[in-house]
């Protein structure tokens, strides 16, 4: 099943379920490093290496399956098939770009405590 073809209710719990892997995927450097320089199948190999169990969970989501039935269900044919559709989506790839835009670290440095100073007397 297309990640589109998802409406209301199943869409909200689809993106609910799917947001703690796909962010573990996307905090990954070497995936952002990836999808930026990357053909799109050479992207699908960096991540499914690096990222099997997340993907197997976002592909089991959009199939309807638990982890575990998704690996005994499925074939190489199939999985070839899901994952080009899933790379050839526009709307995927707009939301996966989202993702990578906003898991990068903007920061330059450790955040700093707020600090307060008591005002004394002599400071009157």
């Amino acid at each position: 099943m297309k990640i589109t073809d998802f409406k209301g209710e199943e869409a909200l719990d689809l993106l609910v379920n799917i947001m703690e892997p796909v962010t573990i995927i996307f905090a990954d450097k070497a995936v952002r490093d990836a999808y930026k320089s990357q053909p799109k199948l050479q992207l699908v190999k960096t991540v499914v290496k690096s990222h099997m169990a997340e993907v197997l969970e976002i592909m089991a989501m959009l199939n309807g399956m638990s982890a575990d039935e998704y690996k005994a269900a499925i074939t190489i044919p199939g999985l070839i098939r899901q994952v080009l559709e899933l790379i050839n989506d526009k709307e995927l790839q707009s939301f996966l770009e989202s993702q990578a835009a906003e898991t990068e670290s903007t920061a330059s440095g450790l955040p700093t405590e707020n600090t307060t100073v008591e005002k004394t007397s002599r400071d009157s």
